[in-house]
C-alpha cells in the first residue's frame, strides 16, 4: 500500500494502528516528499525525522521500518531493502524521503 506523508499524518495512522495489532501481512510505502502538495505546497503538519517515531508508536517492528532516500546513487541499497520488506511476511512500513520537486524548483531559482 502507498499513502503520502501528508495524508498519512491526516488519516492514516489509525489503520496502521490496526495494521499492527493483527501484524497485517502487507507493506506500507509512506511517500514522504516534506510537503501538502496536493493542495499548494504546504509543509506537512509533522516534520520528517518525526514519522519514523509515529510509525514505530503504532506498533511497527523497529526492524521492520525502513527510511530510504530516493536519490539515483542510492538505487541498488533502497531495492534492496523494499524488496527485503516486500517478502517479509507481516507488517512493515517502508517511509521514502526526497522533497517535492515542486518545491525544490523555486529554491533552485
Amino acid at each position: 500500500a502507498t499513502i503520502g506523508d501528508s495524508t498519512f499524518l491526516h488519516s492514516g495512522i489509525t489503520p496502521l494502528i490496526d495494521a499492527a495489532s493483527t501484524n497485517t501481512n502487507m507493506t506500507l510505502v509512506i511517500l514522504d516528499n516534506s510537503t501538502t502538495a496536493m493542495t499548494g505546497g504546504q509543509t506537512t503538519i509533522m516534520p520528517s525525522p518525526k514519522i519514523r517515531d509515529i510509525v514505530a508508536a503504532c506498533g511497527v517492528p523497529e526492524d521492520h521500518i525502513q527510511e530510504l532516500t530516493m536519490l539515483p546513487k542510492n538505487h541498488a541499497e533502497n531495492k534492496e531493502a523494499m524488496l527485503k520488506e516486500l517478502k517479509h511476511e507481516g507488517l512493515s512500513v517502508v517511509i521514502t524521503l526526497r522533497e517535492c520537486i515542486q518545491t525544490v524548483k523555486p529554491k533552485k531559482k
